[in-house]
């Protein structure tokens, strides 16, 4: 091959592309390492591998792809190169890209690097479950990898495999007791399992190994605000804006801890960084510029810090500044992820058209013994199922097991057992399946709470359940709380949840998310009458006692004047509410939306 002839043909294709790539190049063909690199060539096809390499390593990841892009359109069977590219993708942030390269080249035996690669492209694209899948193929050929394990153990916590993840990374910490990120992850785990000493503690220990981490003073300061502790709160956040002065997510959670106020000199930085990120944004310089990794950074900067200004020029009641920011983050969020509520819909009706007063008749003829009396509180979020929860559970005999996901898991098991996996099968369980469903789900709850008989449920979405909530627990206590739907909006777009609540950036998606919620909630009235109350939460503010009363009465419980004196109560409350369930009943959230009337049209037109 002729080296000379080779460059120069290379050269001319990307002066074709960018005169920088070309003077780039240029300076690259002319260092000695590059040099070394390329008389591996035996061909113009290595030749342009070696160069796209050398790029890589210097982090020129646009210039790397494209030498890589015009090999893969010359050879699309050179391996080396799907690897490299998809790697280059990986590092630009665009993880579906780096995902089809990566497949490509995917072969057994299987390649380390390559199965954590995937591994982590699943991950960061949501998809959890194919992620671990690639993690044990992983770890089945070296148990003894760090990253591995660490990542197995983030992904375990994200799968509510609490014991697993503790297991996984306390063999981390065996490993390397000097690396911060599994101490994180196991604070993440412990604190899931509400064991909060042992949360403190391991967050404090990945804290002193990498103190300029922001993330495990995130998780402790919400730690801390969780179970009560505001102030402790409040200086875990200042302490890490002090060592990552900009960090957008923890100055959010600053804002909603109420650390801050608007006259802060934070909050007039990052009201410089919210305008100078929204210019950077919108230079198509910049964006040329810079890969969509780091383009996804700036958007979410502008997220964070638009629902932290947006809350705290509401509590200053500038309420046309707050809903500017507010609208911003949400349509910035909201461009994020693919929904279609259509999707939704046709869930309710299959739920619907399955639970009907057919159904209810045929499981009434079960001769299902139970005594168990779970008490489920369902509604949308931001209506009051925090503060009921928080009144129920300061209760002496109730535990608040809070937003658990155990109802949807057994749910799931059930539809698993079901022929072909139908929803329209569910008549064919048998008496002993349906117990066994419920079993599973008390397992689940008592794994956690050994010390009471009678507990909650705040798992809002648990709506769509509430017909297997009745088959496998007869007995159960179910409370719908409902809030003024235009309330109850407003407060879910002004959020942004830690869930997933797709439906809830977009004001028409978020109306029509609503009506459905009413329509199923009609529905369970209709087919299973007086077997749930309803309770309205400007009601239950504007006379807390007779309201708790018959609350209480329901669930088959006396009376404790602990319950209207909720706010002395010292679980954790790992939802947005946590400030506001600490202090006396109050009424100020009434009618708040009037305050927005001029900006909520299409909130307004649909729900009427």
């Amino acid at each position: 091959m002729n080296y000379e002839k080779a460059t120069i043909k290379i050269l001319k294709l990307i002066k074709n592309d960018s005169e920088k790539y070309f003077s780039d190049l240029e300076n690259y063909l002319k260092d000695t390492d590059c040099k070394e690199r390329i008389r591996k060539a035996n061909n113009y096809k290595d030749l342009l591998y070696y160069l796209s390499e050398f790029c890589f390593q210097k982090k020129e990841l646009k210039l790397s792809e494209r030498l890589s892009l015009e090999l893969f359109n010359i050879d699309q069977d050179y391996s080396k190169n799907l690897f490299l590219i998809g790697k280059i993708y990986f590092s630009l942030g665009e993880y579906s890209n780096a995902l089809k390269f990566y497949k490509k080249y995917e072969v057994t035996p299987y390649n380390n690097e390559l199965l954590l690669n995937i591994s982590l492209c699943y991950q960061l694209l949501g998809d959890n479950d194919i992620a671990l899948e690639y993690l044990n193929k992983y770890i089945k050929l070296d148990n003894k990898n760090y990253n591995a394990l660490n990542n197995r153990g983030y992904i375990l916590n994200e799968l509510k495999l609490y014991s697993e993840a503790i297991q996984d990374l306390n063999t981390c910490i065996e490993i390397d007791p000097l690396r911060s990120e599994a101490f994180n992850n196991l604070g993440k785990a412990y604190f899931n399992i509400k064991n909060y000493k042992k949360a403190i503690e391991s967050y404090t220990n990945s804290i002193k190994l990498k103190i300029d981490d922001p993330n495990p003073y995130n998780n402790l300061g919400g730690l801390y605000f969780n179970i009560g502790k505001k102030d402790e709160a409040t200086d875990i956040y200042l302490n890490s804006l002090k060592i990552n002065k900009n960090n957008s997510s923890t100055f959010r959670s600053l804002a909603l801890s109420n650390g801050i106020n608007l006259s802060n000199d934070i909050s007039k930085r990052f009201i410089k960084i919210f305008q100078e990120t929204e210019n950077k944004l919108s230079d198509r310089q910049f964006i040329e510029s810079h890969n969509k990794g780091q383009i996804n950074a700036c958007l979410d900067d502008l997220v964070n810090i638009g629902f932290g200004l947006g809350y705290l020029h509401d509590k200053e009641q500038e309420f046309d500044k707050a809903f500017n920011y507010f609208a911003k983050s949400n349509n910035i969020f909201r461009s994020s992820y693919k929904y279609d509520i259509n999707i939704e819909e046709k869930l309710f009706d299959e739920i619907i058209k399955v639970f009907d007063s057919d159904f209810f008749s045929h499981i009434d003829t079960n001769n299902i013994d139970r005594n168990d009396e779970p008490i489920f509180i369902i509604g949308m979020p931001r209506s009051g199922t925090t503060l009921l929860e928080q009144i129920i559970s300061n209760h002496s005999q109730v535990y608040g097991s809070g937003e658990i996901e155990y109802i949807k898991e057994t749910a799931n098991k059930c539809l698993n057992q079901l022929p072909d996996k139908s929803l329209n099968r569910i008549r064919e369980l048998t008496e002993n399946h349906i117990i066994s469903l419920g079993n599973f789900y008390l397992d689940k709850v008592f794994y956690e709470n050994t010390d009471f008989k009678r507990f909650t449920d705040k798992q809002m979405l648990n709506f769509i359940y509430v017909g297997f909530i009745r088959m496998i627990f007869p007995n159960s206590k179910i409370i719908n709380i409902e809030r003024n739907p235009l309330d109850t909006c407003l407060s879910i777009f002004f959020l942004k949840f830690n869930g997933h609540h797709p439906y809830a950036y977009n004001l028409v998606e978020l109306a029509n998310y609503y009506k459905l919620y009413q329509r199923i909630i009609n529905h369970w009235k209709m087919v299973m009458p007086n077997k749930f109350i309803n309770v309205k939460y400007e009601d239950l503010v504007g006379n807390l006692e007779e309201n708790v009363k018959k609350i209480l009465d329901y669930c088959n419980l006396d009376f404790e004047k602990s319950c209207v004196e909720f706010y002395n109560n010292k679980r954790s409350v790992i939802t947005s509410s946590s400030l506001q369930v600490r202090k006396k009943i109050y009424n100020s959230s009434i009618n708040r939306w009037k305050n927005y009337e001029d900006k909520i049209e299409p909130l307004i037109n649909i729900l009427n």
